[in-house]
């Protein structure tokens, strides 16, 4: 399977804002007015992070990843998360979600980031399994979030 990657902009919003959805039903996540005007504000600001769609080359969109940046001195300066990756269901199984961890690799590389964090559900051993073999790691010690 070959897959190829586009930046979205502005104009993909509602394409993705229905895949954003489609995740977070699959997956349980809340979803809110806030997430649909997060998703504008990165569109509109690429030095913030990208929201990039996932092609089977060269078919209509299969999927995307969110990668944001932010910065740690303990991991030596600019960070970057993958905060979502979501793959649709027709296209499973297919290699597209290593190759967008590749891709995610990349572009945080060229972006100047010393490291790529991600977040994955506990009960998801799916999506962990890809991830160890991908090479991410867990970290020895826990992330606390509180809303602001």
């Amino acid at each position: 399977m070959t897959a190829t990657f586009t930046i979205a902009g502005p104009a993909d919003r509602a394409m993705l804002t229905r895949m954003v959805e489609d995740f977070h039903i699959e997956e349980h996540i809340p979803h809110a007015r806030a997430c649909d005007d997060a998703l504008a504000t990165l569109l509109a600001a690429p030095a913030i992070g990208q929201a990039v769609i996932i092609h089977e080359a060269p078919a209509a969109p299969a999927g995307y990843f969110i990668l944001t940046y932010s910065f740690s001195l303990e991991r030596g300066g600019k960070t970057a998360l993958l905060d979502e990756l979501y793959i649709l269901p027709a296209s499973r199984k297919k290699g597209l979600a290593k190759a967008a961890l590749a891709h995610a690799k990349t572009l945080a590389k060229a972006a100047g980031c010393t490291t790529l964090l991600l977040e994955v559900d506990h009960n998801n051993q799916l999506a962990h399994s890809l991830y160890t073999k991908a090479g991410f790691t867990a970290l020895p010690r826990h992330y606390l979030t509180v809303p602001l």
